[in-house]
């Protein structure tokens, strides 16, 4: 066995498979729609650290050295391999954790601009594919091991969306011999020197480009270009110093023949990327950005990648898929690159703790499903730790690529979607847990639910409700509403912005609705198992920022305003960013508590009312140099403004004059903020207080003197029962005596009378009760 099919194997035994777990439809009858409902865990909540700093370093060496002196606190992302006995050697540092790293979200690809001469030949493209020598490869250039071609989008974490009939090494096999013959069987004659087609244009000279800080991609380029000057085949190969420039020249001016490039897919959702990279409309003429920029334009291919889009059955689309990748070998539009097969890099043990998901090597530990980088994913950030304590610490990490845009409108792949994954939030977020669940966490939306509805007659499409959470604020301070998301979906369609987490919606999305400010109702044009995943993806941005942009692709956009867990602090042009924990984020793990120890919520005019709040801070300790603001609102407007200032203990007390704010009802809003050398604290919280006028101290008075009286009167009557009760008692023996001697002496005229006093007695009881009540 080949050191390349032993490394393809170990790759398949050692691979944990992760399934999609996309939405379908249980019951064609009932349309009963199955999808992922949100998980609540932990590692949601966060982030313990104070700030992620990025350094934009693009030579590996740089970068490990700079590791292991700790001026990182991983090395998060290099060009090249770090050599095994520097690695090792680096592990017998107590301080450093060894890891071995894989990350399913790369593909690498080939990739043909078919629009231009001579790549929109087919022959030509497969004479390429002869010309490129997989085993070489993967054994002298990806060392010190690579997983094998496979294909482009679907890696091999994935198997059972990989079809197992495409293999370009079995189709194009290395050969400088076919290669020719591929030529010369299409009609290509080889005359001084160069190569003419059948109408007699000459060949000319095929641009290979490749970013300058890849040194592995840049190898391969050379090695095609000796192997094609074999065979009378000219090959330029053109490696720009980063990624903007780069980008700028593939995909927008459409300046190459072959790109090699590892695109950010979202392998797990095969109907978003492959119709994005694929189809006819996601195709762009040279100087809009396009993913589509090899120029693929293919009614075939077109319709298998509409039916991949609207199918709600995962058998169908795993059909669909391997039709795809049949029809993409056949006419050689794309070619596999090698995937490095598992990162060598490392964790600083004495900085940071709480690795979430990464294990120590030689145990593989594999990225999430989503756009990351190594040890800098969104849930392994927000639950890192510093060592010795819960709170605190700058996380530094380095980036080798510059981000070509600030503006998400004209994002295209990870440089930078790296960072602004922690400025802003979507509805939600795809994760893979510790445990290898495929599973969706809340962000902005706490729960959702998905049904169909008719778009037309005879036509399904997809109705999304989200129930989103009440207390989420922009880093700016201004409340987030269902507006929002309305808002960035109405941006999206109109704009048919190319970027990678937003042309998905461009066709489907129909329109939103807001029942109320945390409800938002979104409609798709079709059905699709993968299409939720492209709702809850679209990052959400600001309404009160980009509403009434005269151009919203020219907004620079600095500095970004979010939702998520960090914020946008400072930078410095091609050498850092630098990341602050947001303090008002909605799923934080670390909070300023406020106790109401005491409240006044009604006062008479004139009278103080008394406020009193206990702050604890995030380790439960006391906080006696906090601030406490609180501000009168009355119909909506600001009224008064008092702080509160600390009595002991952690107690901070206000009074309020309310013969100064005067007469209504008003709500108390109360901001206590808490400051360390590295992080603001913030909480708010909100009373109430009514202040009634003067005139109600006088009916208070009235009313306690009446009290008085009546129960002063009480005691009075309570004696008169009392002597009617004797007299009564006395009467009734009275009236026994009397009857006796009445029977005797026939005394009627006595007994009468006694009668009558009886019933005159028991009248005044009755009148003394009822005046008692």
């Amino acid at each position: 066995m080949g050191k390349s099919a032993a490394l393809i194997l170990l790759m398949v035994l050692g691979a944990t498979l992760y399934i999609a777990s996309p939405i379908s439809i249980a019951s064609a009858q009932q349309q009963e729609i199955i999808y992922p409902k949100p998980t609540y865990a932990p590692y949601i909540y966060g982030p313990y650290i104070d700030r992620i700093v990025f350094r934009f370093i693009t030579e590996t060496i740089t970068v490990w050295e700079l590791f292991k002196r700790g001026e990182l606190s991983c090395a998060g992302q290099y060009t090249g391999t770090i050599p095994e006995e520097d690695w090792l050697a680096a592990g017998e540092n107590p301080n450093i954790q060894l890891v071995l790293y894989r990350k399913p979200t790369y593909n690498g690809y080939l990739g043909f601009n078919i629009k231009r001469w001579p790549t929109s030949e087919l022959e030509v493209r497969k004479a390429i594919a002869h010309l490129i020598d997989y085993d070489y490869a993967v054994s002298v250039i990806w060392k010190p091991g690579a997983v094998g071609p496979t294909w482009g989008f679907i890696p091999p974490l994935f198997q059972e969306w990989i079809n197992p009939r495409v293999d370009v090494r079995v189709k194009y096999p290395y050969s400088l011999e076919l290669a020719k013959k591929e030529l010369e069987d299409a009609g290509w004659v080889f005359r001084d020197g160069k190569w003419y087609s059948p109408n007699g244009n000459e060949m000319g000279v095929i641009k290979y480009v490749c970013p300058g800080y890849s040194p592995e991609r840049i190898e391969l380029g050379l090695k095609l270009k000796e192997d094609a000057a074999k065979i009378g085949i000219e090959v330029e190969v053109v490696h720009p110093p980063d990624w903007p420039s780069t980008e700028r020249m593939t995909y927008i001016e459409r300046d190459f023949n072959i790109f090699a490039n590892y695109a950010t897919a979202d392998v797990m959702n095969p109907a978003r990327w492959y119709f994005w990279a694929f189809h006819s409309s996601s195709y762009q003429p040279p100087g809009i950005s396009s993913i589509n920029h090899f120029g693929i334009q293919d009614p075939e291919l077109d319709k298998v990648l509409e039916n991949l889009q609207t199918t709600m059955n995962v058998e169908e689309a795993k059909r669909l898929v391997w039709k795809v990748q049949e029809i993409i070998e056949d006419k050689c539009y794309v070619l596999p690159l090698p995937e490095a097969y598992a990162y060598r890099t490392g964790l600083r043990k004495d900085q940071f703790r709480n690795f979430y998901g990464i294990k120590s090597a030689p145990e593989i530990s594999v990225s999430q499903p989503e756009f990351v980088e190594e040890a800098t994913g969104y849930i392994f950030m927000m639950n890192v730790k510093p060592v010795n304590r819960e709170f605190g610490g700058t996380y530094i990490v380095n980036r080798a690529y510059w981000p070509s845009s600030y503006n998400p409108l004209n994002w295209m792949e990870a440089p930078e979607q790296q960072i602004y994954r922690f400025i802003y939030s979507s509805l939600a977020r795809r994760c893979i847990d510790a445990e290898g669940k495929d599973v969706v966490i809340p962000l902005l939306a706490y729960d959702w639910k998905v049904e169909t509805w008719e778009v037309a007659p005879g036509k399904v499409g997809l109705k999304y409700t989200f129930y989103l959470y009440n207390n989420v604020t922009w880093h700016d301070g201004t409340p987030f509403t269902s507006e929002d998301v309305k808002f960035t979906f109405d941006l999206i369609a109109k704009t048919k912005t190319p970027c990678a987490l937003y042309a998905p919606l461009v066709p489907i999305y129909v329109k939103a609705e807001t029942p109320d400010k945390y409800t938002v109702i979104i409609y798709t044009s079709q059905t699709g198992i993968f299409q939720f995943y492209d709702i809850i993806s679209a990052y959400i941005l600001p309404k009160h920022i980009w509403e009434g942009l005269p151009d919203p692709f020219a907004f620079e956009n600095i500095p970004p305003i979010g939702t998520g867990p960090f914020m946008w602090e400072d930078y410095k042009p091609r050498e850092y960013i630098s990341l602050r924990a947001n303090p008002r984020y909605h799923l934080a793990a670390r909070t300023l508590s406020v106790l109401t120890v005491y409240k006044d919520t009604v006062k008479i005019a004139g009278e103080r009312a008394r406020f009193q709040f206990k702050l604890t801070g995030p380790e439960g300790e006391a906080v006696t140099n906090g601030t406490v603001k609180l501000t009168l609102m009355k119909a909506g407007e600001e009224v008064f403004e008092v702080s509160a200032g600390h009595i002991g203990g952690g107690v901070y007390e206000a009074n309020i004059d309310t013969g100064v704010v005067g007469v209504g009802d008003y709500v108390v809003s109360v901001t206590a903020e808490y400051v360390t050398p590295l992080f603001t604290y913030q909480r708010p919280l909100t009373l109430t207080l009514t202040v009634l006028p003067e005139i109600y101290r006088d009916l208070i008075n009235a009313v306690n003197e009446a009290r008085s009286e009546i129960s002063s009167a009480g005691n009075r009557i309570s004696a008169l029962e009392n002597t009617v009760s004797s007299l009564q008692e006395r009467i009734s023996s009275l009236e026994g005596t009397i009857s006796g001697l009445a029977a005797a002496s026939m005394l009627i005229t006595a007994s009468i009378g006694v009668s009558v006093v009886a019933i005159i007695l028991a009248l005044v009881a009755i009148i003394l009760s009822l005046k008692k009540r």
